[in-house]
C-alpha cells in the first residue's frame, strides 16, 4: 500500500520487474523466481526477464542515471528472504 502510495509501483500488477521511467530504473520488484539464492538480504543475484524493458535502465552507465535502486519483494518470491503476505522494502 505505501509502495503505491508513493509512486514507486505505478500500478496494481505485483509480477516481478524493474520500475524506471525514461531516465532511470529507480526499484526492482522481486516475484516468483527472479533472486537467485543468497546468504544475505542485501547481495543478491536478479534473474530479469527477456521481456522486461526496464533491465536495461539497472546497467545504464553515464553518472546521470547512477541512483539507488529500491529492492522490493513480493510474498509469492521463491525466496529465504520473502515476506509472508503482501509485499516489502528492503532498502536501496
Amino acid at each position: 500500500m505505501f509502495a503505491y502510495h508513493a509512486g514507486i509501483l505505478d500500478n496494481g500488477d505485483p509480477s516481478g520487474r524493474v520500475i524506471h521511467d525514461k531516465l532511470a530504473a529507480y526499484a526492482v520488484l522481486l516475484n516468483g523466481s527472479d533472486e537467485i539464492d543468497s546468504s544475505d538480504p542485501h547481495r543478491f543475484i536478479y534473474h530479469a526477464r527477456s521481456a522486461d524493458v526496464g533491465r536495461y535502465r539497472l546497467t545504464a552507465a553515464t553518472p546521470k542515471t547512477r541512483e539507488p535502486v529500491r529492492v522490493l519483494r513480493c510474498h509469492t518470491l521463491r525466496s529465504f528472504w520473502a515476506p509472508r503476505a503482501g509485499i516489502r522494502y528492503d532498502g536501496l
